[in-house]
């Protein structure tokens, strides 16, 4: 039975952290993730109790963290070491070679929910989770279970009022343009289509359709609306031009 929960924004919570590379989970869509390492084992253990939940964090090496991706966009500007200190502003400046090949998580995450999860051989398991909500993670709770727990607060989007039909508008023709260029796409992006609208529409499809995961994380970052639809218009836009070169994209949506 799912519980009916729903975080606000601000709220704080202290919440296990399994850091992932290449992983970026948006609020509305599920990913399955494999837990291999026996700290994680432990952790999706306890977050199959009532009221537990787990943070996905993208994991990176320090040198991708405030750098262009491979497409120009911005890579992600929010990041913790693993021990939950700050890896933000001078101190990235002023890292080493030695601190710039270390992993450091993003600290705009997702707060996910073990919708199921089944033990494999060896002790391995696999879950299922669903993202709840955008949160950053703030710092480290002391070490008292063999995973780690962190201080997080829930981000929810901001709306600074302006139409965003526009937008959706335009986000919508452009996935339309890939239903039958990118293979396997179709019936679930027609489904996606026709059953979700507004700023989820925007996650949705870039979790679908935006194949980067620091470009994923850059628009798991962007908290404004508008922003956030934009920056996924522009990428849509660059997937349906490598899908189809003679294909002209539109500008995007008029202000």
């Amino acid at each position: 039975m799912e519980r009916e929960h729903q975080p606000f924004g601000g709220k704080e919570v202290s919440l296990p952290v399994f850091p992932l590379p290449g992983v970026v989970l948006f609020p509305g869509t599920e990913v399955s993730v494999e837990l291999v390492e026996a700290r994680y084992r432990s952790m999706v253990r306890h977050c199959l109790k009532p009221d537990r939940d787990m943070v996905l964090a993208l994991l990176i090496h320090a040198s991708h963290a405030s750098s262009p991706t491979l497409h120009g966009s911005q890579g992600p500007e929010h990041v913790l070491g693993l021990d939950g200190r700050s890896r933000n502003g001078e101190r990235l400046e002023a890292r080493g070679e030695e601190e710039d090949q270390q992993p450091v998580v993003c600290s705009i995450a997702a707060w996910g929910r073990v919708i199921s999860a089944k033990e494999l051989s060896e002790g391995r398991w696999r879950a299922m989770v669903r993202g709840v909500s955008r949160v950053e993670i703030v710092d480290a709770q002391p070490p008292a279970r063999p995973f780690r727990v962190m201080r997080c607060e829930v981000r929810e989007t901001i709306h600074d009022g302006s139409c965003l039909v526009d937008a959706e508008r335009c986000l919508r023709d452009l996935a339309l343009r890939l239903v039958d260029t990118v293979p396997g796409v179709k019936k679930p992006l027609l489904d996606l289509l026709d059953g979700v609208a507004g700023v989820e529409l925007a996650d949705q499809i870039a979790c679908r359709l935006i194949p980067d995961p620091l470009v994923r994380q850059g628009i798991l970052e962007e908290l404004e609306a508008r922003p956030r639809f934009e920056r996924v218009i522009r990428e849509v836009a660059e997937v349906c031009l490598r899908a189809d070169p003679s294909c002209k994209a539109g500008a995007g949506p008029r202000n």
